[in-house]
């Protein structure tokens, strides 16, 4: 679970890692599009095996993207079941629970469940090779021309930082509470439903009343060090495209650009 987090950010030197964070985010918006353009099981198969593809060369560990895997597999798995149960077909072709299936309803639950998987490994694979740090200023400098408009744009652009910087904290301190539970004789996972959410009470009362005093420390922080949003904030590692970010925005765009044609247009 903590790969799939955002912000989890695997270190690294593979292409993917150099690329500029905008160029990533242009891709990744492009992708998750041409997702929803995309009408047909071969074309979701297709981006996933690419998305597949672009983890090996990104050099991301094994275990990171089986956990993934493994996480995805409720979400994919409850996506098939929902429309293997639930979609309306004249043609039954069996029952489960009484209620009855079909073909069609196969199909859609693969479709959506393929879709719901590349969009998850998508994502994760940014986050896996950008910076926390990197993703903000990216997001920032994307989100200038709002500036113009009086939106708070560097406030939003901090929000995400901070937000980035301290889920793989909060995960480290819940996985520390459960242990300190257990050793005090909590049993998790165990018993009823009701009693398996009682369980999780001692576990999320102290992680919040933690994640509260580490965003005071935080705000007592940053006023202290005269953070403002309304002066020009430099950079120690300037964002500058290099031919593979424009390659890859290139690609993005016309990839994106011949899918709308192709579906709205041709």
């Amino acid at each position: 679970m903590r790969s799939l987090l955002l912000g989890r950010y695997i270190d690294g030197d593979s292409p993917a890692h150099r690329l500029d964070p905008r160029a990533k985010i242009v891709f990744l918006i492009s992708l998750v599009a041409a997702l929803f353009i995309g009408s047909t099981i071969e074309v979701q198969l297709l981006a996933l095996a690419c998305i597949a593809l672009l983890t090996v060369v990104s050099a991301i560990p094994f275990r990171a993207v089986l956990s993934l895997l493994k996480t995805a597999a409720f979400f994919v798995f409850f996506t098939v079941l929902v429309h293997v149960l639930f979609t309306d077909s004249l043609e039954e072709t069996s029952s489960i629970f009484g209620i009855g299936t079909s073909a069609e309803g196969l199909n859609r639950g693969l479709f959506y469940g393929t879709r719901l998987l590349s969009m998850l490994w998508i994502a994760a694979l940014v986050s896996w090779t950008t910076a926390p740090i990197a993703f903000a200023d990216a997001a920032e400098r994307m989100l200038k021309p709002l500036a113009r408009l009086r939106l708070p744009v560097r406030e939003v652009s901090t929000t995400i930082l901070l937000a980035l910087r301290f889920i793989p904290t909060l995960t480290v301190d819940a996985r520390e509470l459960k242990f300190a539970q257990r050793s005090r004789g909590a049993a998790f996972g165990q018993g009823s439903p009701i009693a398996r959410v009682r369980s999780v009470i001692p576990l999320i009362v102290p992680l919040f009343v933690g994640a509260l005093r580490r965003a005071e420390t935080t705000a007592v922080a940053l006023t202290v060090r005269g953070f403002s949003s309304d002066s020009d904030r430099t950079s120690l590692y300037p964002l500058r495209f290099k031919f593979a970010d424009i390659l890859v925005l290139a690609v993005s765009i016309i990839g994106l650009s011949v899918g709308v044609y192709w579906k709205f247009v041709r």
